[in-house]
This record gives C-alpha cells, sequence and structure tokens, in this order.
C-alpha cells in the first residue's frame, strides 16, 4: 500500500513546528533562568537591603545605648556632686556649730568665775613675799643742804673701779633719776654748773665745790637749779628777780646770770665747746 501523502502545507506547519519547538524550549529555558537571575538577584538584593536595614537598627541601638550610658554617667556625676555639695555644707554648719558652742563654752566659762578663784576669796600674800619696789633716790621732800648729804649724795653715784669719780655710767643714772633727757640741753648746763673738766664725769672735787655754791645735797634741789637755768637762758622764760624764804636752793648766781642772758649763754656756748673739743 504506498504511503500516505501528508499535505505539503500540513507538512510545512508540522516542519516549522518541529524546528520552532528547540527555540521555544530553549526560550523557555532562558525565561526560566532570568526569572531565576532576576530572582535570586531580587532576593540578594533584599538580603542587603536587609543587612543594611540590621546593621542601621544595630547602629541606633549602640548610639542609644551610648547615650543613655552618657545620660546615666552624667546623672551619676550630678548625685555625687550634690551629695559632695551636701556633705560639704553639713560639715560647714557642723564647724559653725562646734565654733558657736567652743564660744559659748568660753563665754560661759568667762562669766562665771568660780567662787575659789574670785578676787575676794584670794588671800594676801604676805607683806615679805611682795616685791618691793626699788627706793626712788629722789627724796619726796627737800632736805636741807649740809656737806654730809651732799658727800652721801655724791656716793650713790660713785664708780666703784674709780673712787671719787661719778664715771659715764654714774652721769647716765645721775640724770635718768634727776629726770635729764640725755639728748637735750640739761646735761651740758648739769656739767657747766659743777665746772667738770672732761664730758660725763664728775670728780669729788668738782662735785663738792658746785654742790656748796648752790647749797644743793638733794636730787629735787639739783633738778630744780638746772631747768631753772635752762628756762631762763635756753627758752627765755620769765624768771623770778630775787630770792624768797621757799627756795630750795641757793639762787645767788641763779640771779646773776638772769641779770645778763646774753652774756651768760655766751658762757654757757664756750664751756660746751671746750668740753666737747677734743685735746
Amino acid at each position: 500500500m504506498p504511503p500516505k501523502r501528508v499535505p505539503v502545507k500540513r507538512k510545512h506547519n508540522e516542519d516549522s513546528a518541529a524546528e520552532a519547538a528547540p527555540s521555544t524550549r530553549a526560550t523557555r529555558s532562558s525565561t526560566r533562568n532570568s526569572k531565576a537571575a532576576s530572582s535570586s538577584a531580587s532576593t540578594s538584593k533584599s538580603a542587603d537591603k536587609k543587612t543594611i536595614e540590621e546593621e542601621g537598627d544595630q547602629l541606633q541601638e549602640t548610639e542609644a545605648f551610648s547615650t543613655a550610658k552618657k545620660m546615666k554617667t552624667t546623672k551619676a556625676s550630678t548625685k555625687a556632686t550634690t551629695a559632695a555639695t551636701k556633705t560639704a555644707k553639713a560639715s560647714t554648719k557642723k564647724s559653725t556649730a562646734s565654733s558657736s558652742n567652743d564660744d559659748n563654752v568660753i563665754l560661759q566659762t568667762k562669766g562665771s568665775i568660780p567662787e575659789a578663784t574670785t578676787p575676794s576669796t584670794i588671800s594676801e600674800p604676805p607683806a615679805s613675799a611682795k616685791k618691793q619696789p626699788p627706793p626712788s633716790r629722789i627724796s619726796s621732800t627737800n632736805e636741807p643742804y649740809t656737806p654730809a648729804r651732799g658727800q652721801a649724795l655724791f656716793k650713790e653715784y660713785e664708780e666703784g673701779d674709780e673712787p671719787n669719780t661719778i664715771g659715764s655710767e654714774g652721769f647716765v643714772r645721775l640724770c635718768s633719776d634727776a629726770n635729764f633727757a640725755m639728748d637735750g640741753s640739761l646735761p651740758l648746763i648739769l656739767a657747766w654748773q659743777l665746772g667738770t673738766k672732761e664730758m660725763m664725769k664728775i670728780t669729788a672735787e668738782e662735785w663738792r665745790k658746785g654742790t656748796q655754791s648752790l647749797q644743793i645735797s638733794s636730787l629735787p634741789a639739783l633738778a630744780l637749779a638746772v631747768n631753772d637755768l635752762a628756762d631762763a637762758l635756753i627758752l627765755n622764760k620769765t624768771v623770778t628777780t630775787q630770792k624768797t624764804k621757799t627756795d630750795i636752793y641757793d639762787k645767788t648766781v641763779y640771779l646773776k646770770y638772769c641779770q645778763d642772758k646774753k652774756a651768760s649763754f655766751n658762757k654757757l656756748y664756750m664751756f660746751c665747746f671746750t668740753l666737747v673739743k677734743p685735746e
């Protein structure tokens, strides 16, 4: 039986279909691969996006944790500072209160003296136990002149290592007891009236002649005589021109000086010049 003939058109369609089948399969395979690749890429992108989001979330959490930690540290530091300030204030209050209490105790102690220590209950020490002040060489009352009293006054200032002489130390003590300032004119007037030959030195003979001329044997009389001459010749004060019964020394020489104050001052000046002039 002869083979069945296929129509040309059908055969052509079948051949085209047979040829198109591999192409379709390839296309489908390509499409699947493309979809798989696209899906893989999409999945990769999603994974990357998720990773980025997770990293961002983690970074935000880290920053939030760091910020919270800093805030906690700041709060803790603030609390510690506040606590330290409160402690310091409490210590200051306590110190002030303690000082105030101490002051009150001191004031109370000062204000309330025990009876055992009050002046009314303190017994007076015996007279022999009291320190007696040294007796003053200037008598409170003037004594009439006598050569013996004049000599006794000289002996009180006489130097032990140089008999019959009042040396520099004795001269200073004499001026101090008579209230003569050593930097003033009174010591020079004293030396002038006694006729001394050396500064701050009085011999027994010079003392005897000078005190006998003035009728002086006590420090009050000696101090008055020297001050009277200073008032008349140095300060140019008004002076008395006659003797009185109340005079405690002989003013004969004094009144003679007052008759011519300028001449008398020149005598005093020349005496001082000669006294301090080196030999």
